[in-house]
């Protein structure tokens, strides 16, 4: 059986060798007007430009009498700001709750501002945020840093404007500004001594030690053990990986998994020994049989543990009341001391560490009762607000969530709450420029709302209107929250209000508010920017002509938007149906190689894919349409979704037709014209050379052709030429190519043709192109000469080759119109054909 310490109700704690603040008994003080550090600044402000202060009222009350403050310089009328990375809960409410003792008797008006993002639970981040808004600068004359509240760079910043600056319960290295902290390694150093005290000789240590009153924590720990001749080993240390519940409880299993090498822990914060608590329970492990347990913090949650946590108590308020008081000293000019100001802490002795002062283990019933009906009063009291913060979280949620009520900038929503007034602020442009403009406005009492619209630098804001509407003598302060949340930066929301000092779950109420807020102005802003993105799409889809569709390949259901049910030749109308809607109506020849885009598009790969395909219309008549799709999933799982659009490009192919055909054919005759003939002839040249295949070309050229567009007019003429152009297509075999070089100008191309059959071949041709032609009731005779060479000649460009044929033409035309001729061998000479075909000019009659 160990051997108890001696057992009392409290324990002072003796400080360690940092001095302690202290004030004179009677709690008098020296007030001044003006500011003798600081030159007066204009904030920018309607009502505060070039404001003095006050002398003071009267005396800084002593408030507990452990801490005394020496004669001190003040002014009335001050506006302190306050940073932390919460605005609420019971650690950072009980240090702005000293910190308002303390100013309430000047006049004091506190700016509470939030450091951290909505929505982030202070449990989650250990180190300081990297703040850097100048939130109230222009209005303020003094800021205290709560614990984490802020980096050192922005802290200097403040100096360097002017702005005296305290840290409360934190020292940070290389800051040039008091501080007042906790007597953190002599409030553990008791607790060490009193599990020593029960006979305990291997004594655990654990926390998260990125906080410097961690580590100071940490030090007492080591030196009380060294103190009593215990050597301190490091598998006694166990590292928590935040200061909440969480962490406590990855501590309980660690201490498990390691095969729990000590008899009694030290944690660090109330709350992460509540956590191991109920780890180890849940393991089967009695506190305090098994593991003696004592906590820092001295929170409330630990009175209702089971079993009730021992905790060194180090008295928020009294740390926040010593930071205001060192303050007052440092606007009043009165220099720093060079160190920290420790505020002493106390051992609260409960059941988990072994002892039991309830009454029931020293014998006094009364007593026993005494406490527990204390304990029960407080609860409730407690539980009633808590109540009341929960109905207003709950009422906000579902008015900032309700689209179909008031925007969420109207403010309207504050009206389920205790708010006296509040101001939204939104960025001005480019959050970096530090402007805000006030675009929503709350006053419980109806008051101005003009100030709707105003510009002006984050440095002013609040406005006086919100700040004079806080009243110290109810514990209201101004609070100053981001209305920013993963990555979205709105602005800055300020109500004066009560301070939640209950939550205990890193979730203060003010926290909450301005993350629902953020959420809602993110939904206000998603809902805007879907309404722009759907109208622009439904317009761009209206200019496109295109209709759309989204393939649900789970459900097998796509969604058709009314273009696209009008190309599958249905009724303009939306609607959801199955993809046989589509699939009937598509070319049987295109379904094949539509499923397998479609099938391509719903597996892993997630490239666009395009495919132009038949479908049937209104008019179950086949066009032309192109679809587009894009596949939509998970990463590295087959798509769920395909969606695109439908594209009609039946008239642009038919345009692009024309235009090739254009380019590569004659539109009087619809022969091939020359650069399709010239293609096709250099093609037959590497055949010849190649393979050997002979080839011949014919020239000709319509005798008397101008004659007919002088007198009958160029329609005449073009009758004409499109009655020549039919009969050489006729006349000519599927593997020849006749062709218009243009104006009254022919080509034939023969294919595989002997030099000695090609001059039946053209007289045979020329004959069926030699026959009189009715146009509109005159008749037309036509006539032909033709220039003939062939592949014999020798080896020849394509230009060489029509050149060659052109001059015999020329020549069979100079003898005699209607004449052939075949151009002649090496020697350029050429002959009459055998059979020469001769008539008269071309006339009309």
């Amino acid at each position: 059986m160990r051997n108890p310490a001696r057992r009392v109700d409290r324990l002072a704690v003796r400080p360690t060798t940092t001095p302690v603040l202290s004030m004179a008994a009677d709690g008098d003080a020296t007030a001044i007007r003006g500011r003798p550090d600081r030159a007066r600044r204009s904030t920018g402000v309607p009502g505060r430009d070039n404001r003095s202060s006050r002398a003071g009222s009267g005396p800084i009350p002593p408030g507990d009498d452990r801490i005394r403050a020496e004669r001190t310089v003040v002014t009335e009328g001050l506006t302190i700001g306050v940073l932390s990375p919460v605005t609420g809960g019971f650690y950072y409410g009980s240090v702005l709750s000293g910190i308002s003792r303390v100013l309430q008797p000047i006049g004091g008006r506190i700016i509470f501002v939030q450091t951290l993002d909505a929505g982030i639970s202070s449990d989650e981040v250990v180190a300081a945020p990297d703040f850097r808004k100048p939130i109230a600068w222009d209005r303020l004359d003094g800021v205290i840093s709560i614990a984490t509240g802020s980096r050192r760079p922005y802290l200097e910043r403040l100096l360097e404007r002017g702005i005296p600056v305290v840290v409360a319960s934190d020292a940070i290295d290389g800051l040039d500004a008091p501080a007042a902290i906790p007597d953190n390694a002599g409030g553990v150093a008791a607790a060490v001594e009193h599990l020593i005290g029960h006979g305990h000789t291997r004594i655990g240590f654990a926390a998260n030690l990125v906080q410097s009153d961690m580590r100071e924590r940490y030090h007492g720990y080591r030196s009380a053990l060294i103190a009593h001749g215990i050597e301190p080993l490091d598998e006694w240390c166990f590292d928590a990986p935040d200061n909440g519940e969480l962490g406590g409880a990855t501590v309980a299993r660690d201490l498990i998994e390691r095969g729990s090498p000590v008899s009694a822990m030290f944690l660090a914060t109330d709350r992460n020994a509540i956590g191991c608590l109920d780890e180890l329970a849940q393991h089967g492990l009695r506190v305090p049989d098994d593991l003696a347990v004592i906590g820092f913090d001295g929170i409330d949650a630990g009175a209702y543990s089971t079993p009730s946590l021992s905790t060194v108590s180090q008295r928020f308020d009294d740390i926040g009341a010593a930071a205001a008081r060192l303050l007052l000293e440092r606007i009043g000019g009165k220099p720093s001391a060079g160190r920290p100001t420790t505020v002493p802490a106390e051992l609260h002795l409960r059941q988990s560490c072994g002892c039991d002062l309830t009454g029931a283990d020293s014998g006094d019933p009364e007593r026993a009762v005494e406490y527990w009906r204390a304990e029960a009063a407080q609860h409730l009291e407690r539980s009633h607000r808590r109540e009341r913060w929960m109905r207003e979280q709950y009422e906000i949620g579902i008015r900032l969530l309700d689209r179909e009520g008031p925007a969420p900038q109207q403010l309207e929503w504050l009206g389920a709450t205790g708010v006296r007034a509040a101001e939204l602020a939104l960025w001005d442009g480019d959050p970096a420029c530090g402007n805000v403009r006030i675009v929503g406005v709350y006053d419980r009492d109806g008051g101005d709302t003009a100030r709707i619209g105003a510009v002006m630098p984050m440095t002013s804001f609040p406005t006086d209107a919100v700040l004079s509407r806080s009243d110290a003598g109810a514990d209201d302060v101004t609070i100053v929250v981001p209305v920013a949340m993963r990555g979205q930066d709105f602005g800055l929301l300020a109500v004066v209000s009560e301070v939640d000092a209950l939550s205990a779950n890193g979730r203060e109420t003010h926290n909450q508010w301005a993350a629902l807020l953020t959420t809602a102005l993110d939904q206000q802003l998603l809902h805007e920017q879907l309404r722009t993105s759907e109208e622009r799409y439904s317009l761009w889809a209206l200019a496109t002509d295109d209709g759309l569709w989204d393939w649900d390949l789970e459900r097998e259901q796509i969604y058709y938007s009314g273009r696209a049910m009008e190309l599958l030749g249905h009724d303009h109308r939306s609607i959801t149906g199955p993809p046989s809607i589509w699939l009937d109506r598509v070319h049987p020849d295109d379904r094949i190689r539509m499923a397998a885009v479609m099938r391509r598009a719903s597996t892993y790969e997630r490239e666009p894919v395009e495919l132009e395909h038949r479908i049937r219309g209104g008019d179950e008549q086949y066009r032309r349409a192109v679809l587009r799709a894009l596949p939509v999933g998970a990463p590295d799982e087959p798509a769920s979704r395909v969606v695109g659009s439908i594209h009609d490009v039946e008239d642009r192919r038919q345009l692009e037709e024309r235009l090739r055909r254009g380019a590569l054919y004659d539109e009087v005759t619809g022969l091939p014209n020359r650069r399709l003939f010239l293609e096709r002839l250099e093609a037959a040249i590497e055949r010849r050379r190649d393979r050997g295949r002979d080839f011949a070309v014919a020239f000709f050229d319509l005798d008397g052709f101008k004659l007919v567009n002088d007198s009958l007019g160029h329609q005449a003429g073009d009758r004409v030429l499109a009655s020549v152009g039919d009969r050489l297509r006729r006349h000519v075999r599927g593997t020849d190519v006749p062709a218009r070089f243009g104006g009254d100008e022919f080509a034939i191309l023969f294919h595989d043709v002997d030099a000695d059959d090609v001059i039946a071949r053209v007289r045979e041709v020329v004959a069926g192109v030699q026959r009189p032609v009715d146009v509109g009731g005159h008749v037309v005779d036509v006539l032909a000469s033709t220039g003939v060479t062939t592949s014999v000649v020798g080896d020849r460009s394509a230009d060489e080759v029509i050149r060659d044929a052109d001059v015999a033409m020329y020549r069979a035309k100079a003898a005699r119109p209607g004449s052939l001729r075949v151009f002649g061998g090496s020697g350029g000479s050429d002959s009459d054909a055998d059979d020469v075909v001769t008539a008269t000019a071309m006339s009309a009659r």
